[in-house]
């Protein structure tokens, strides 16, 4: 497996994570370096889910691959929840602010990196460089992180409180996709 093919899996593996920063920064304007601190977040969780698979293969897939995609559902549906609970109250600028609370910075995070323990051990055994894969999805992670709560906070600017409800259900959408791709 070449170096593009590499950089194609890194941005292929990232789009969960692009969907769900778009649908958080539906809300009020975010500051640079909430979404750098998100992005770091994400990439790191990405990093870790990977190395365990990468170095866990087998042993981590006997143990993670049964429920790993209850997890990533449960935990996509608790937060598009919350983002639809806040968007349909009655206050007016209140608003889903995962930024205020690292508990659930680190929850989104855990729930789009599920699929880099699976691309972990197939690239391990298609024997892809190890550090050029790590750094590519780090790096492809914290960009569309970047861009996705940037694009979220013009859609949000632009539609209102219809921007963060359409958040939180494509948030919801994205924890069933992960559960139905994993109960196949």
């Amino acid at each position: 497996m070449g170096y593009i093919t590499t950089l194609l899996v890194a941005l292929s593996l990232t789009m969960d994570n692009f969907a769900v920063s778009l649908a958080c920064g539906c809300g009020p304007e975010i500051k640079n370096r909430d979404i750098i601190k998100c992005g770091g977040f994400f990439a790191l969780a990405h990093i870790i889910m990977f190395f365990i698979g990468w170095f866990g293969g087998e042993l981590a897939d006997k143990y993670i691959s049964g429920y790993d995609h209850w997890a990533a559902f449960f935990l996509l549906l608790f937060i598009g929840g919350k983002m639809l609970k806040e968007a349909l109250s009655a206050k007016k600028e209140q608003c889903l602010n995962i930024f205020q609370n690292t508990r659930e910075i680190i929850l989104i995070s855990l729930a789009t990196s599920m699929d880099a323990l699976a691309v972990g051990l197939s690239l391990s055994f298609a024997a892809v460089n190890f550090t050029f894969a790590v750094v590519s999805i780090a790096l492809f992670v914290f960009i569309t992180t970047f861009i996705g709560f940037k694009l979220g906070c013009r859609l949000s600017a632009k539609f209102g409180k219809r921007a963060e409800i359409a958040g939180g259900v494509v948030l919801i959408c994205i924890g069933l996709k992960i559960l139905l791709d994993g109960i196949k």
